[in-house]
């Protein structure tokens, strides 16, 4: 029996065209639902080390000050 290669690597190409695909296809689907839900409140921290990270929610982009003078 021969083995042909070549019945091999179109699954794996197809699998890797879609993984492709969806890294960048689905974060920008779900950024405009995860806005949606949270009421088109969203912003952009920066953790310790200076690394962005998008926030959803009022909560989170808008806490309360903790240390507010008057």
């Amino acid at each position: 029996m021969k083995f042909n290669g070549r019945k091999f690597t179109v699954p794996i190409e197809v699998i890797v065209a879609v993984i492709a695909l969806s890294i960048v296809v689905i974060p920008s689907v779900l950024h405009p639902f995860k806005v949606w839900v949270a009421r088109g409140v969203w912003c952009v921290r920066a953790d310790a080390g200076g690394n962005p990270t998008v926030v959803y929610g009022s909560e989170v982009c808008n806490p309360p000050e903790a240390s507010q003078s008057e």
